[in-house]
């Protein structure tokens, strides 16, 4: 299951409206919402995920990821400043987490329901989830 994918794809417009509202122009929101994706993907199934699901709230799994995104790294492949790049990650997180819990019925129960349950299906359903 592509989740991330999937939700950028039914969400696009509304994720690319939370850009330009952070500052992004809407040629640089369509540039910077793959890599972000990819980036959220990589801070996700790089090992987080048991730090990331002791995070009680959607700030505190918000928190996590975020300290596990290379932020200049995303800004320079899509050509911005690393404070926009920030202020985009700041805004998209957050609402990507709450998509996550409206039509998955959250991270952790995602994880959750995969091989077992609890986190010893992790690395199986974060590979799912972002098709790795």
């Amino acid at each position: 299951m592509e989740i991330l994918k999937n939700l950028i794809s039914e969400h696009g417009s509304s994720l690319m409206s939370t850009l330009t509202e952070s500052g992004f122009t809407a040629d640089q929101a369509q540039q910077f919402l793959p890599e972000a994706a990819q980036g959220m993907s990589d801070a996700i199934s790089g090992g987080g995920i048991t730090e990331l699901l002791s995070g009680s709230d959607e700030d505190g799994m918000a928190s996590t990821i975020m300290s596990k995104i290379d932020i200049e790294s995303i800004a320079s492949k899509v050509g911005i400043d690393s404070s926009l790049a920030s202020n985009g990650l700041t805004a998209l997180i957050p609402k990507v987490l709450a998509m996550l819990n409206t039509e998955g019925g959250g991270l952790s129960s995602l994880l959750g329901s995969e091989g077992g349950g609890g986190i010893s299906g992790v690395a199986g359903m974060a590979g799912k989830m972002f098709n790795k």
